[in-house]
C-alpha cells in the first residue's frame, strides 16, 4: 500500500485506526520517536490536524517502514 492510499484509508476510518495506534503504542512498537509523537497527536487531535510533513514522517517512518501495513 502506498503512502497516499494509506493516508486516505486513515482519513476514512479514523476511529478504527486510533484503536490500531493505541495497540501499537501499548506494545512499544514505535522505534521512531517523532513518529510516536505524531501518532499521539493523531489520537488526541484527529488526522485533519496533521501537516503534510507530519503525514510524511508518520507514514514513512512510523507505519510503512515497520511493515505494519503492506506496501
Amino acid at each position: 500500500m502506498q503512502s497516499e492510499q494509506l493516508k486516505q484509508r486513515i482519513l476514512r476510518e479514523p476511529s478504527k485506526f486510533n484503536i490500531f495506534l493505541k495497540e501499537l503504542i501499548s506494545e512499544n512498537r514505535f522505534e521512531d520517536g517523532e513518529a510516536l509523537e505524531i501518532a499521539l497527536l493523531l489520537i488526541k487531535n484527529g488526522s485533519e490536524s496533521l501537516s503534510d510533513k507530519q503525514w510524511h514522517v508518520f507514514l514513512e517512518n512510523g507505519i510503512l517502514r515497520d511493515k505494519y501495513v503492506d506496501k
